[in-house]
């Protein structure tokens, strides 16, 4: 944390400033005992995802908030998805204590998660006899609970207020307040529309003290389906951003997706090969045609067959058909930004081309920075996110006091709308080899989450973490054997222990059946790469990953 950054007025942000380990996460309630929501709730709401990814998400989760030593709320369908969990989460404990053996540095305690029945139709909490015990057993501990959030939306936060209303009428204090929690949600999903914040900076008093923001304009998705011609688009984008300089490329993306799920880069050369395409897929995904389209059921029903804790779950077509279309509702209508594309410099050396400022708003005088993080992407033109690569060379390089007053200023303007809790701003390297913000605004703790909490848990330690590379947490490695894996990784020095505190944690992860997470700790962006190239090519037949050599 940059020292001469001012120290802020709540706990919570005057602990961030002074770099204790105070984790930022939303918090409803007051009770002392902590139930950690960690999931999806604002990427469902947005129209990003369906209804199984109130299940599914959570799955991604569950080890990174057990080393944090939080006990997640599970949401199930019955107690046989109880039980169910039970038996998964028991032999996920049993990898993490072998990996703990091999590396001398994690915790294999995993929290017996907190259950929660939910059925995904109306999102409606019910009742069933491990819910019931686990009620007395907080009433029985007296200290009440409250709630942390990765992401606060209205979806969780009325399931929440429902569990809170049978926390109560148990005798469990919580001090929830669901209409203050509600009115969090619903500005939340409103920023979360990325033409909000187009409009916020744009009509800014204070514009002149905000960061640089690319030069953008917004299109509605219908107009942008009848543009025929590059001619068309530059006048579009000229007319919504009043930029008078002919742009080399335009970089269109939708205002309200993450990871670069309907974006592309246009230029004139490539505009007749890609432009109509790129209409289908905005079709497709903003303006909800061809909803009848069996690829969409069968695209859904692999991804809930390959989640393990959803192995005994039977959807009929019609219903993955029904949730395909109400996530479709939601996203309708959302309009598409038209941003000139930012360039490096032709010597960017090392410098990270795409960053993520993640900053904690507790009040518009109570702002602290979380961290910086570089980018990791698949593909030059950042449809595919990859990961993160927190670290603290890149931390203070990038929260210089010079930035960090620009990003005060922007934080004010988002903290006097009401909002409060994690927000990330993402930025490109630009061709004066400054950052230019590019109007991506997640107001949730984002992607960083994964390596943020293992660098946590390793400096609780006492062990050193200056950096943590993620390259996804969705159980890309697949390892069937996992000693003899260890064994390997171990002879060949790529894990990182107490003895060589340089290389790869691995991490099991629910998401996938013998999935695991690798994260690299203190090495370089080149250097990690190689070590996950290491374990995406070991010899044998005990792992097969889906881990990416390219990083942009």
């Amino acid at each position: 944390m940059n020292a001469s950054y001012r120290a802020t007025s709540t706990p919570r942000a005057a602990a961030l400033a002074r770099g204790d380990s105070l984790f930022p996460f939303f918090r409803l309630g007051q009770g002392a005992e902590c139930l950690a929501v960690i999931g999806g709730g604002l990427i469902l709401d947005s129209g990003e995802a369906e209804r199984t990814f109130l299940y599914r998400c959570q799955d991604r989760f569950l080890t990174y908030t057990s080393l944090l030593g939080l006990r997640s709320v599970v949401f199930v369908s019955d107690e046989a998805h109880a039980l169910w969990y039970d038996v998964l989460v028991d032999k996920l404990r049993a990898r993490l204590g072998l990996i703990a053996a091999y590396a001398g540095i994690v915790d294999a305690a995993i929290p017996p998660p907190f259950y929660v029945q939910c059925d995904l139709e109306a999102f409606r909490v019910g009742s069933f006899a491990r819910f019931e015990r686990q009620l007395a057993q907080l009433r029985a501990s007296g200290a009440g609970v409250h709630f942390e959030l990765n992401q606060i939306s209205p979806s969780t936060c009325a399931i929440l207020a429902q569990l809170d209303a049978a926390l109560s009428a148990c005798g469990v204090y919580t001090g929830f307040d669901a209409d203050a929690a509600a009115r969090a949600a619903d500005l939340a999903l409103k920023l979360h529309d990325k033409s909000e914040y187009v409009r916020l900076v744009k009509s800014s008093a204070d514009a002149d003290r905000l960061p640089r923001h690319v030069p953008t304009a917004v299109m509605p998705a219908a107009s942008f389906t009848a543009i025929a011609s590059w001619a068309a688009l530059v006048d579009a984008y000229r007319s919504g951003s009043t930029d008078t300089r002919p742009p080399a490329g335009l970089f269109v993306k939708s205002a309200s997706d993450s990871s670069g799920n309907v974006s592309a880069l246009l230029t004139r050369e490539n505009f007749a090969a890609r432009i109509e395409a790129f209409k289908a897929e905005v079709r497709l995904n903003l303006l909800s045609c061809e909803l009848d389209d069996p690829a969409l059921v069968a695209d859904l029903r692999s991804e809930v067959e390959a989640a393990p804790t959803l192995r005994h779950h039977e959807f009929s077509d019609d219903t993955l058909r029904r949730w395909r279309r109400r996530q479709a509702a939601a996203h309708r209508g959302i309009p598409l930004l038209l941003q000139r594309v930012v360039t490096p410099p032709p010597a960017a050396g090392t410098s990270a081309r795409s960053i993520g400022i993640s900053m904690m708003i507790e009040g518009p005088d109570a702002i602290a920075p979380i961290t910086a993080s570089a980018q990791l992407y698949k593909d030059r033109e950042r449809r595919q996110y990859l990961g993160s690569h927190v670290s603290d060379a890149l931390g203070a390089a990038v929260l210089t006091p010079r930035r960090l007053d620009k990003l005060n200023a922007l934080c004010r303007v988002i903290a006097d709308r009401g909002y409060r809790g994690p927000i990330n701003f993402d930025a490109c390297l630009d061709a004066d080899g400054d950052y230019t913000f590019i109007y991506d605004c997640n107001p949730r703790l984002t992607a960083i989450y994964p390596p943020l909490a293992v660098r946590e848990v390793l400096r609780r330690a006492g062990r050193a973490a200056d950096a943590v590379l993620s390259p996804g947490y969705r159980g890309e490695l697949i390892v069937s054997d996992l000693q003899r894996c260890l064994d390997t990784c171990r002879s060949r020095n790529l894990l990182y222990t107490a003895q060589h505190p340089r290389g790869a944690i691995v991490l099991p992860n629910l998401c996938r059946e013998d999935g695991y997470d690798v994260l690299v700790v203190n090495c370089g962006i080149r250097e990690a790469a190689a070590i996950l190239a290491e374990f995406a090519n070991l010899a044998g037949t005990e792992a097969v990953s889906a881990i990416p050599e390219i990083f942009h």
